[in-house]
């Protein structure tokens, strides 16, 4: 009688453990579950913020542009006639963000500088010249 009682006590501790682990496991689904959602609740907010600042961005490229145009409409020389050539350069970005979703913007230029990193780099350099003097 005495190891049946035994038995009965120790089934009782592997039940009780085996609740504990099924309410341990359940707890870090319902955690897990609930980190998802909040992660893709961050990344639906970071791409809505992603897509209005590629609009602005856009948006004042297209001024630029059209400051560049107005500005070389002045004269027929070497220099009217590069501030041209870039403020068209500068149409046809402001049209491709217009037109194109962050993330396609976002591969393109991770494509493109795959294939040209030395140019890339440049590029850069000259776009950070150029922003630094016209926002600054």
């Amino acid at each position: 009688m005495e190891n049946t009682h035994a038995e009965e006590h120790g089934n009782g501790n592997d039940l009780k453990t085996r609740a504990g682990e099924k309410v341990r496991e359940v707890a870090r689904g319902q955690a897990t579950e609930r980190a998802r959602r909040l992660a893709e609740k961050a990344r639906e907010r970071a791409q809505g913020e992603a897509e209005v600042q590629r609009e602005r961005i856009a948006s004042r490229v297209d001024e630029v542009a059209s400051g560049l145009l107005h500005h070389a409409e002045e004269g027929d020389n070497l220099r009217f006639q590069a501030e041209r050539r870039v403020a068209h350069g500068l149409e046809n970005a402001a049209g491709y963000l217009h037109s194109h979703q962050t993330s396609e913007v976002a591969g393109d230029v991770a494509s493109y500088v795959r294939q040209h990193p030395i140019r890339s780099l440049i590029m850069a350099g000259v776009i950070g010249f150029l922003l630094g003097k016209l926002l600054g």
